[in-house]
C-alpha cells in the first residue's frame, strides 16, 4: 500500500519532529481555555485600510470603525482528521475589523492577520488553511500582553475609561455573535478565504474595567477602547470555499 505522504517539522526548542499527513483539513477543533478581545475605536478610513477585500465594507458603532486584536489560549488544537487529545496547547491571535457584507448585508470580520506560538502553525497553508504567521509571544496566564509579526499588544492594571463603543458587556456580546463568519486572503490574487469560528455553547464575555492598555499595529498605535474575555469551551474554525472579488463562491 502506498504510504501517504507527511510533512516533516523539526522543533529544536523541545528536540521534536512533527510528522504530519499531507492531508486536507476542514476545520481545526480546540480546547480553549479563555478567548481576549482587546478593542480599539478607530477612525472609518483608519479601520478602512485595513480591509482589502473590495466587498467588505467598515460597520460603524457609535460612527467609528472596531479593531479588535482577539487571543485564545488552548489546552489542544488538532485538525479535523486528527483526534484532538494528540493536539498540542497553542495560543493563536487575530487582527479583526468589524465589517458588513456590500451585497447581502451579513455582519462578518476581516482578519488582517493570524499568528500562533506553536511552529505547525506554519504547516497549516500547505493543508489548505489560511496564512497563518509563526513568532507569536504571548503570557500564558492573566492579562493578555503579547508580540506577534505585525502587531504588539500591552495590557496592565489601570482604570479604564468608559468604552466609546460598548455601553456594557451584553452590547459587546451581540457585537461578537454576528461576527462568526471571518475574510482572509485567498490563496491567489483576487481570491478570498471564508472561515466560519463556531463555539459548542454561547459565549458571555466580562468587560475589564480595571486593564488598560495599547494596540500597536504598522499605522499606529491606538488606545484600548475596552478589553473583554470569556471563558473557554471547544471551537472549531469551518473551512468554506473561497470567493472572488464580489464575495461569490468559487466553482
Amino acid at each position: 500500500m502506498k504510504r501517504e505522504p507527511v510533512l516533516s517539522l523539526h522543533d529544536p526548542i523541545n528536540e521534536r519532529t512533527w510528522e504530519v499527513p499531507e492531508r486536507p483539513i476542514r476545520s481545526v477543533w480546540a480546547d480553549a481555555r479563555e478567548r481576549w478581545l482587546l478593542n480599539v475605536s478607530a477612525e472609518l478610513p483608519v479601520a478602512a485600510s485595513l480591509v482589502e477585500a473590495p466587498f467588505l465594507e467598515v460597520e460603524a458603532h457609535h460612527g467609528m470603525g472596531v479593531l479588535s486584536l482577539c487571543l485564545i489560549r488552548m489546552d489542544r488544537a488538532a485538525p479535523d482528521w486528527a483526534p484532538l487529545s494528540m493536539g498540542p496547547a497553542v495560543t493563536g491571535c487575530a487582527v479583526r475589523v468589524a465589517c458588513r457584507h456590500r451585497t447581502t448585508g451579513e455582519p462578518c470580520v476581516w482578519v488582517a492577520t493570524r499568528c500562533t506560538d506553536h511552529l505547525l502553525g506554519s504547516l497549516l497553508p500547505r493543508l489548505g488553511f489560511p496564512d497563518v504567521a509563526v513568532g507569536l509571544q504571548a503570557t500564558e496566564r492573566g492579562w493578555p500582553s503579547c508580540r506577534a509579526p505585525w502587531v504588539e499588544a500591552r495590557v496592565e492594571h489601570g482604570i479604564a475609561a468608559p468604552s466609546r463603543l460598548f455601553a456594557t458587556s451584553t452590547a459587546f456580546d451581540d457585537v461578537i455573535a454576528r461576527g462568526i463568519r471571518s475574510y482572509g486572503r485567498g490563496p491567489t490574487t483576487g481570491t478570498w478565504s471564508v472561515i466560519d469560528l463556531i463555539k459548542d455553547a454561547p459565549s458571555t464575555f466580562r468587560m475589564h474595567r480595571d486593564l488598560v492598555g495599547t494596540l500597536e499595529l504598522p499605522g499606529g498605535c491606538y488606545d484600548l477602547d475596552s478589553i473583554c474575555s470569556c471563558a473557554g469551551g471547544r471551537w472549531h474554525w469551518d473551512i468554506l470555499s473561497p470567493v472572488d472579488d464580489a464575495g461569490r463562491p468559487l466553482p
